[in-house]
């Protein structure tokens, strides 16, 4: 006797693990190469340059500095930070290995971790489509820059917006020093 909703849902797990099969072949990139794209992704939306540092941890406030993490091999993969890394206002991200290997998995998501930099889950939504529409499972560099390019020109406008955005930004290190100058200014005064 077989009873029909156990295997409906046998049916179902099966069709869940094909399913997330497919969604992590898809999702599957070389770290440097897909680090590098998103750093080129992030440039376009931030205005500035963004570098790519391999196996390290990014720590900063006031004093930036970088921390090797090679002893610790579950945490490697890249950073992408700007190039001008004491401006703390611009968006960071990471991207870990898996398995101690040279590729991640970006999987597509309504989520978006790094709220400073939405648009970065949002390329990778797109490059997920992309790749299961054209059905591209290996992880070719060219394609890759080929949809980072057409996701640039397809979201110009919110481009525009986010560095118009950011420009409009009062600056933390100018206010911070302009307190600082007053500051010394009233203190001089009272000394007359």
């Amino acid at each position: 006797m077989v009873i029909e909703d156990l295997e409906k849902i046998k049916e179902l797990d099966t069709e869940k693990k094909i399913l997330q099969d497919i969604i992590r072949s898809y999702s599957t990139y070389k770290t440097k190469d897909i680090a590098e794209i998103i750093a080129i992704i992030m440039k376009e939306f931030e205005g500035i340059e963004y570098i790519c540092i391999n196996d390290t941890w990014y720590k900063g406030t006031g004093e930036e500095y970088f921390e090797n993490l090679s002893l610790h091999k579950n945490n490697s993969g890249y950073q992408i930070v700007p190039l001008d890394s004491h401006n703390s206002k611009y968006a960071r991200y990471k991207i870990k290995n898996i398995d101690n290997n040279e590729t991640c998995i970006l999987l597509p998501s309504n989520y978006t971790p790094y709220k400073k930099c939405s648009y970065v889950q949002d390329f990778i939504n797109y490059l997920y489509v992309k790749r299961r529409e054209k059905d591209v499972v290996n992880n070719d560099r060219d394609f890759l820059v080929k949809i980072a390019l057409e996701f640039i020109e397809k979201n110009s406008s919110k481009i525009s917006k986010r560095r118009e955005k950011i420009s409009n930004k009062p600056k933390v290190e100018n206010s911070a020093n302009q307190k600082r100058i007053q500051g010394i200014y009233y203190m001089h005064l009272s000394e007359y």
